[in-house]
């Protein structure tokens, strides 16, 4: 990240827009160099303490390994990212984090590493500690998070529900849950929106097969009824609504900017 993008982000911040950051977000210059600290670190008023550390899907050694991973106590459960995760003070974490410091109560706290065999190893050496693993932060009509643990690559590898969890519920948050799409039915979809000169257009891209990450599509599986919603950006009324694909009339229903 150069400084010039990083005074950026700020300024966005600063009028309002909201931000979320993970891992090793802005630790390294435009030439790849890394940073003594975060580029960001005043505006989330947060340190790094030292360079990442963990274990899995690198080379320290050489070898790829998979290696233990650290979990994360829930310390706020009454803040809206963490009241989904019911009747539990410990969730998933990953093989990556880069250890921090940063101003106020912590929201998440690590659990550090433990061996994930032999099965009688199981379990952790301490079970609480001061490090966060989470910064969440109002600053006036603007919502930041960030999250100190290489979230998204251990969603990605493992499927953990936890990681995928914290991270959706994170972006929810910082929108207020003004979400501009909705899509509620079966399968995995990706949605695109925008607006055209004659109106709008929603495009949903069915990913919904068997391990969708392991390569080419072996079959595509359908995914039946989904129920949209969209907002608009004026409450300018939408006459009509079409399938492009099947040539077909949908039937809508239009309460001010939600369609």
């Amino acid at each position: 990240m150069h400084a010039v993008d990083a005074r950026d982000i700020k300024a966005f911040v600063d009028r309002g827009g909201s931000l979320l950051s993970t891992f090793e977000t802005g630790l390294y210059d435009e030439k790849g160099a890394e940073r003594e600290n975060f580029a960001l670190s005043g505006l989330f008023r947060m340190r790094k303490q030292k360079a990442r550390v963990g274990y899995g899907y690198a080379f320290p050694n050489g070898k790829l390994n998979a290696g233990p991973t650290f979990m994360q106590r829930i310390e706020q459960a009454e803040h809206p990212i963490l009241a989904a995760f019911k009747d539990t003070n410990v969730i998933q974490g990953g093989s990556w984090r880069v250890p921090i410091s940063a101003e106020g109560a912590p929201l998440l706290t690590l659990i550090p590493q433990y061996p994930t065999y032999p099965v009688e190893a199981v379990f952790p050496k301490v079970d609480r500690t001061e490090t966060p693993m989470m910064v969440a932060r109002e600053l006036g009509g603007a919502r930041i998070v960030h999250l100190a643990g290489g979230n998204e690559a251990g969603y990605w590898r493992s499927s953990a529900a936890d990681l995928g969890d914290l991270f959706v519920n994170s972006v929810k948050w910082l929108l207020a849950d003004r979400r501009p799409i909705i899509a509620e039915g079966q399968g995995l979809l990706e949605l695109y929106g925008w607006k055209t000169e004659p109106g709008y257009a929603l495009h949903l891209v069915n990913h919904t097969n068997p391990n969708f990450r392991g390569g080419a599509f072996r079959q595509n599986h359908m995914v039946g009824p989904q129920k949209v919603r969209m907002f608009l950006e004026d409450g300018r009324p939408v006459r009509k609504a079409s399938l492009l694909w099947a040539n077909e009339s949908l039937p809508i229903r239009q309460s001010g900017k939600a369609v």
